[in-house]
């Protein structure tokens, strides 16, 4: 079964955090421990033994299930490499994770199968440059 986690950067310092997730409306906020969702109507403020960092909601993304060639877990906005230089951003759609194909010129969609090799080369929001004009 794969690992259901989240990301998002911290709106306090810009740091990156992992782990659950929280939504309302208009906000975000990222848990970081290993017991992944909670019921915020039933947290107990005495035995609450974790943090919540308020995230920007734009920037929250899951993660995929799938590592690259490093180890380095590939997340939802993440913009990654294949070996033939290929470059692809990671979106979710339907039912299967796929990469947006950035330097294809037919800007083709394919499905990100573990097997194949990737590498995180950088994220949608820290990296726009590595996006060539397209977001």
């Amino acid at each position: 079964m794969r690992e259901i986690k989240f990301r998002g950067k911290r709106i306090d310092n810009g740091e990156w955090v992992h782990g659950g997730i929280i939504t309302s409306a208009s906000r975000a906020w990222i848990k970081n421990n290993e017991n992944l969702f909670i019921n915020p109507l039933r947290i107990n403020q005495s035995t609450a033994d974790f943090r919540l960092d308020e995230v920007n909601p734009e920037t929250v993304g899951q993660y995929t299930g799938l590592k690259d060639k490093n180890g380095a877990e590939i997340y939802e906005g993440d913009i990654v490499q294949n070996i033939y230089g290929d470059i692809f951003t990671v979106e979710y759609y339907g039912e299967h994770w796929y990469g947006y194909v950035l330097t294809a010129s037919d800007g083709c969609v394919g499905h990100l199968y573990e097997y194949d090799e990737y590498e995180v080369i950088g994220t949608t929001h820290d990296n726009p440059e590595l996006l060539g004009g397209v977001e």
